[in-house]
């Protein structure tokens, strides 16, 4: 997906492997069509979420979750990252209010005025690469430990969360992964790739054929974003390896009593 942000290009894609020890993929990932309803170029949000797999429901929550920022972003854009920590107090909120055991991780990446605002929950990660550099920006490592942090804990989430806003620069790549993606393909190798093919779809598929040539059980979630990339006429959306069931909010079957 291609769109001019502030007179910048950004050319973005992402996809999803869903790991072989889950019946459904439990991540998410979210990429506005515009950033704005009217059509408008102001700002573009994505997103990338995980669901706690030790919670019932945290297939659900990764959906409900984008489904969320959709329907925020469609309403009214972040004018800054305090918005942006509304969004995921709200969200919070309407996991704990209406669903038993449903968790996720979220990872959002608002590209706006030529600067980037982060902001994350949990160890989904958010990463720069700029002149060959990989510098992650937010998510720790979880090192197989349990979640300190993440949507649907309570109203401790926002006192916990990954904030950043730093500014954007033309050749700048963002890569938002879940751990799926992060545990398993060292940062050199995905600066590797990007030097490989400098562009976002080849990198997405690269990523998840990477992760499951290496027999990654876990779910693997990226979404590739470059900032003043070069112009392109036409661009290829990358397939998921195996893409994740549609958001079901609406829908209430035996599974989610």
């Amino acid at each position: 997906m291609k769109a001019q942000v502030d007179t910048l290009d950004v050319l973005a894609e992402g996809g999803s492997r869903r790991g072989p020890v889950h019946a459904k993929n439990e991540d998410a990932w979210y990429i506005s069509r515009t950033g704005m309803s009217d059509g408008s170029a102001e700002g573009q949000l994505f997103a990338v979420s995980d669901g706690v797999s030790t919670a019932r429901n945290g297939w659900f929550a990764s959906r409900l979750t984008c489904d969320r920022l959709d329907q925020f972003l469609s309403e009214s854009p972040p004018g800054d990252t305090s918005h942006l920590v509304e969004w995921v107090s709200e969200i919070d909120w309407e996991l704990r209010g209406n669903f038993e055991r449903a968790a996720c991780t979220l990872s959002m990446l608002w590209i706006a005025d030529r600067k980037a605002s982060i902001v994350g929950v949990g160890d989904s990660s958010v990463w720069r690469l700029r002149r060959g550099e990989m510098v992650r920006l937010i998510g720790k490592p979880n090192a197989g430990k349990r979640l300190s942090a993440f949507l649907g804990m309570g109203s401790k989430v926002t006192e916990l969360l990954e904030v950043s806003q730093i500014p954007v620069k033309e050749g700048d790549v963002f890569f938002l992964m879940t751990d799926g993606i992060s545990s398993m393909v060292e940062s050199a190798e995905i600066a590797s790739l990007w030097k490989r093919f400098k562009d976002p779809a080849e990198v997405v598929a690269g990523l998840l054929g990477q992760v499951a040539r290496a027999g990654g059980e876990d779910d693997a979630t990226v979404v590739v974003v470059e900032i003043g990339g070069a112009a392109q006429t036409a661009v290829v959306a990358a397939l998921p390896v195996d893409a994740p069931e549609p958001p079901k909010h609406l829908i209430f079957s035996d599974e989610m009593e």
